[in-house]
């Protein structure tokens, strides 16, 4: 499924209703809640053949709250965020992508994230509308930063996107049918999406141009998406806490556990005091996502001066054979004098120090700091299906595990997982590593 496809695939989850010629309210057509989830299968097409939603994360600010609606793929990591603004309307403020699927012949690095942030915020539905006399366009112009890891170094690139994206409401044919049922209160979307990005550090451009139309059921939420070819149905669902659809003996949620070698952490694995020629440096701690932002945090002493702080931060990068490129940068004065501070060091699990580089004048010092890796436990996953990427994410966004398997089941007491490859944090971890695999059927929440 390209970007274009998906993106328009979750916008258009957000809006579509069944009453013509009756004022509604989008909120009773989209609703969102943390944990909400939808499961659609492929009708015709040749797209994938299933395709998931949830909200993963819920945020109240002063111009209403916001919801992040994950879509988990094979071949592209993409979440959306949408805000019910104060007035009742429906807005999409943010989209993030992976860079290589919105930019053509980019260097690849399959961590590289867009994050698109739209000011002012795309109008999708006003708070009340009327199917068939509602329609919204609001153009694109920003710009957004993003970094990339390339076989010459590390590269930040300012990226610009323009275009236009529009939004109508249209009355839809009642009843809609899906595998998760029949559905009468019912109303058309579409929404069309034409935008192109650039950047001027390797001159490359891509564009997003598509046409998504679906329908949205009162309570529900989206029942049928179009996307390029391809259509799907809702299987089954669970909005604010309601299961909807098809869960006939529970057949294929399952709770799936398994092992998988160490992964390397530094969050809270400093070890003690370090010290070098004049320079002894106390008070430690490192803080850290498994794949995001580093921040140490110390307090040097040094015959000149006592007790200064220190606070350093910046990317960890996760690479594929297992190891972690750290680079933390950052300077204070001490006395009129500048000092510097520099972490560059490629990380393994057995990495037993990290190298804080301290700059005074000309002289550079190096103070090698003990860290502990972190050896990772089990991984679970519990409302899996056939075929299905799960995507594990900590309460901030920020850590992932993505997890591909491949599974049949013909009833609730027979489920067999027939391939399992977990992706941590850019490391592909191969099926020979991979142990104490066990699959459990459960009942969904």
């Amino acid at each position: 499924m390209k970007i274009c496809g998906a993106l328009a695939a979750i916008v258009c989850f957000g809006m579509c209703s069944g009453v013509s010629a009756q004022t509604i309210r989008p909120v009773d057509y989209f609703p969102l809640a943390l944990g909400s989830q939808w499961q659609y299968e492929r009708v015709t097409g040749s797209g994938p053949s299933n395709l998931h939603l949830e909200v993963t994360q819920v945020t109240m600010a002063d111009t209403g709250t916001r919801y992040f609606i994950d879509v988990p793929l094979a071949d592209l990591d993409l979440g959306l965020r949408v805000e019910y603004a104060t007035d009742g309307s429906l807005r999409l403020r943010a989209v993030k992508a992976d860079l290589n699927k919105l930019l053509d012949g980019l260097p690849l690095d399959p961590s590289a994230t867009a994050d698109v942030q739209f000011s002012p915020p795309v109008l999708l539905a006003d708070a009340m509308l009327v199917p068939g006399s509602a329609t919204a366009q609001t153009p694109v112009d920003t710009e957004f930063n993003a970094d990339l890891d390339t076989n010459i170094g590390h590269v930040s690139l300012d990226v610009r996107a323009t275009g236009m994206i529009g939004a109508s409401w249209d009355p839809a044919m009642s009843p809609a049918v899906a595998p998760a049922g029949s559905f009468s209160d019912v109303v058309g979307f579409t929404i069309d999406v034409a935008l192109g990005f650039s950047e001027d550090v390797f001159d490359t451009t891509g564009m997003v141009n598509e046409r998504i139309a679906g329908v949205l059921a009162r309570d529900v939420g989206f029942v049928s998406i179009g996307v390029g070819d391809s259509t799907y149905g809702l299987v089954r669902a669970v909005v604010n806490g309601v299961p909807i659809g098809d869960f006939p003996q529970y057949e294929d949620i399952v709770g799936l556990a398994f092992s998988i070698p160490p992964v390397i952490t530094l969050d809270g694995r400093a070890l003690g005091d370090a010290s070098s020629g004049d320079f002894r440096v106390h008070d430690i701690h490192l803080s850290q996502a498994l794949y995001g932002k580093t921040q140490l945090d110390a307090v040097l002493d040094h015959p000149t001066a006592m007790g200064v702080p220190v606070s350093i931060h910046g990317p960890a990068k996760a690479k594929k054979d297992g190891t972690l490129h750290v680079k933390l940068e950052g300077n204070t004065k001490v006395q009129g004098q500048k000092l510097k501070f520099l972490v560059k060091q490629l990380l393994d699990p057995t990495s037993t120090s990290l190298g804080l580089t301290v700059k005074l004048g000309k002289t550079s010092t190096l103070i090698p700091i003990g860290i502990v890796p972190v050896v990772s436990g089990d991984i679970r996953k519990k409302d899996g299906t056939r075929q299905r990427t799960y995507k594990f994410r900590s309460p901030d966004n920020t850590d992932v595990v993505i997890v591909r398997t491949d599974a049949t089941s013909t009833s609730a007491a027979d489920f067999t997982i027939t391939k399992l490859k977990p992706k941590l944090f850019k490391r592909e971890v191969p099926k020979s590593d991979v142990s104490g695999i066990t699959a459990q059927v459960v009942e969904p929440d």
